[in-house]
């Protein structure tokens, strides 16, 4: 094991050499000894992780200001990893809009080593991906929720259906109000046919939760086909 772990020290070594590494998020050179690929120490420690209390408060937050609305909630739970703030505002930017799809190994280790309560929040369940549309796909070559639910598949050794859940094209959300992003995604997810036990346990995983609109309009969608136990995790929330 000694000698394993020497020779993988000597070829990081040599790697960083040839082909020196940077923090995504600060530019900063990596040092040998930096805990992930792509991401320093310092921009790390900033992240404010979210606990499971605080994640509940948050859920709940959102359910008061739905049905305040005048609508209802189609969703049991909700989970959160962090604040959309800072260093880790900027890595979900990354991942999502500047061909980031390599920081996905970075983020789950992050979880493996600070969200313990995450991968128990996954257990004994069916990830559903919140749908990217074909057209925004393309543009991207990737679906960033697909790959966030296909890491958490692979790590909590759970299943992931990434077609259960389909979606009509639509404006993005960035720049819109809370009114406006009801109305953006209302109606557009669709729920497909399928053999699935209606009673399994669904959640429903994305990158970002800032108003809602879009997982609950998913959820919608998910209850309308017959699920009743739909819950919602996210690596961050505004």
């Amino acid at each position: 094991m000694e000698v394993l772990a020497k020779g993988k020290r000597f070829w990081r070594i040599l790697f960083d050499a040839l082909f020196p590494r940077t923090c995504v998020i600060c530019q900063k050179p990596l040092g040998i000894d930096s805990s992930y690929d792509h991401l320093c120490d310092r921009c790390l420690s900033s992240i404010i992780w979210t606990n499971v209390q605080e994640s509940e408060n948050l859920f709940n937050r959102y359910k008061w200001e739905t049905e305040e609305r005048g609508q209802k909630i189609f969703f049991n739970r909700g989970m959160t990893c962090w604040e959309h703030s800072g260093a880790a505002r900027q890595l979900i930017l990354a991942m999502k809009y500047k061909g980031g799809n390599f920081l996905i190994r970075d983020i789950i280790a992050m979880i493996k080593q600070s969200g313990h309560h995450v991968l128990d929040f996954v257990k004994n369940s069916l990830l559903v991906p919140v749908p990217t549309h074909y057209f925004k796909r393309v543009q991207r070559d990737y679906s960033q929720t697909e790959l966030i639910a296909d890491s958490l598949s692979r790590y909590a050794r759970v299943p992931v259906a990434k077609k259960l859940l389909v979606c009509k094209n639509h404006c993005a959300q960035t720049n819109l109000t809370t009114e406006e992003r009801l109305l953006n995604v209302k109606n557009i997810f669709r729920c497909n046919e399928s053999n699935i036990d209606k009673s399994t346990r669904i959640v429903i995983v994305d990158d970002v939760i800032t108003t809602g609109a879009t997982l609950f309009a998913c959820c919608t969608a998910m209850h309308r086909r017959g699920f009743r136990d739909v819950n919602i995790l996210t690596l961050s929330h505004s």
